[in-house]
């Protein structure tokens, strides 16, 4: 990841929490600053799974924009006309909620909300009945869109799994790593994690076993700690001086 793209998720989840008083409060409640701040809905249902929400939005008389296999998902994002539904399974418990919830809101505001707007100012207001699906988009608007390095058409879902409940499309497992990084911006962010980290366990970058950082980390702000062991070592590896070629093959250093 490079530098350019933390630093504008960065900027993104400063912008998320600016009119709340929880940036420097942990573990954050996230969907306080959700329901406050974005035209997004909350349900919480027992069990999630495909059938459920199918079922919760045919008893409302909507649609079931996407199809497929049943299977239990801890969390869904369904947008359209500017707002959003996200679905979360009730029975995970609050650190998995959480980070589901914001993992969810990142593909609301990276996938649909921020190029949305980016649309909408490209073409005008005109342009909103084409990303509700309420009409076609001229030959003209997809041209535009095309040298503008913008998809013109409604939001496209991304569930999309093989027969074993796996994503096997690279642009789809590409989203999912944007959305993952901005979830952990959002609730524990790089810049307050390492400090904690240089706090409590100097030295733990040098460190291959991230277990015991982890646990006491995942504590502090409130998300799994399956998360957190991959995303402190990760962290680690950025923070390690680079091997010579001679620590690469386990040499000896040398007494000259």
């Amino acid at each position: 990841m490079t530098n350019k793209i933390q630093n504008n998720y960065v900027q993104l989840a400063n912008t998320f929490w600016w009119n709340t008083d929880q940036q420097r409060t942990f573990p954050r409640n996230i969907e306080q600053a959700i329901l406050r701040n974005f035209p997004v809905a909350i349900i919480h249902l027992p069990k999630l799974g495909l059938t459920s929400i199918k079922k919760w939005l045919e008893t409302r008389d909507l649609e079931m924009p996407f199809a497929g296999k049943e299977r239990h998902i801890r969390a869904c994002l369904l947008a359209r006309c500017g707002h959003g539904l996200i679905f979360l399974d009730g029975t995970d418990p609050d650190d998995e909620r959480r980070f589901s919830l914001a993992h969810e809101i990142a593909h609301y505001i990276l996938d649909y909300h921020i190029k949305r707007q980016a649309i909408i100012r490209l073409f005008g207001n005109k342009i909103i009945d084409v990303l509700d699906g309420k009409r076609e988009a001229t030959i003209e608007e997809r041209l535009n869109g095309i040298l503008s390095g913008i998809t013109v058409g409604p939001f496209m879902h991304l569930m999309d799994r093989d027969k074993q409940g796996y994503v096997n499309n690279q642009y789809i497992l590409n989203i999912e790593d944007g959305a993952e990084r901005f979830a952990l911006e959002l609730t524990a962010p790089k810049k307050a994690l390492e400090h904690y980290l240089d706090q409590h366990f100097p030295g733990w970058f040098k460190q291959h076993n991230h277990a015991n950082h982890s646990e006491l980390a995942a504590g502090i702000f409130g998300i799994p700690q399956r998360i957190l062991v991959e995303y402190i070592s990760y962290l680690a590896n950025l923070r390690r001086p680079p091997q010579s070629f001679k620590d690469w093959l386990g040499w000896p250093q040398s007494k000259y």
